[in-house]
């Protein structure tokens, strides 16, 4: 009787995921939660990859700062995850609330498998 198989690219793959919503948390200083994280596969002639969306929420002036941070400084962040590339990273969607002190945060990665 054999165990369960274990995939080492899958492990990989999750730990990248990990990295890279790591790194985007890292932008806002720590702050906000990461509300959801979506992925579908991507790949062109020559590359495969996925685009990754994902949405921050940040509660209360402190943390909305930090959320101001990821807006602006998405689109140049060096992103580094092994196994991947990060190619482009834009903010496609952001909703303030004034009472109480709400900002949702959504971005867009595109990712490349590195061989």
């Amino acid at each position: 009787m054999t165990g369960p198989s274990f995939d080492p690219a899958i492990g990989r793959k999750v730990l990248a995921d990990r990295r890279l919503i790591e790194q985007l948390l890292a932008l806002a200083g720590g702050a906000g939660r990461m509300a959801w994280h979506s992925q579908r596969k991507w790949q062109s002639g020559t590359f495969r990859g996925a685009r990754h969306q994902m949405c921050v929420e940040f509660e209360g002036l402190a943390e909305i700062e930090g959320g101001e941070r990821l807006i602006a400084g998405l689109s140049i962040r060096h992103f580094a995850v092994p196994g991947v590339t990060v190619v482009e990273a834009q903010v496609t969607e952001s909703k303030h609330v004034a009472q109480p002190p709400h900002l949702t945060v959504t971005a867009e990665l595109l990712t490349l498998e590195e061989d």
